[in-house]
């Protein structure tokens, strides 16, 4: 849709007490873009999936998350 509004935060902003992606989702994000450089340690995936879903459905919003590991 011509319509679809989007945000950015960079890596780590998702583990921040108020990640931008609330403040982004308030001002009418729809999608949330977050690009990282996270390294991959046992576990952690399982981690940051679920962090990840919970984000997204808190902010009623799409997420994307994009890494350059593994």
């Amino acid at each position: 849709p011509s319509d679809l509004r989007f945000g950015i935060e960079i890596c780590e902003d998702v583990w921040s007490p108020e990640p931008p992606s609330t403040g982004l989702s308030l001002a009418g994000a729809d999608l949330i873009f977050n690009l990282s450089a996270s390294d991959d340690l046992i576990g952690k995936n399982h981690y940051l999936r679920s962090l990840l879903s919970q984000q997204s459905a808190r902010l009623m919003c799409g997420y994307i998350y994009s890494s350059c590991g593994y």
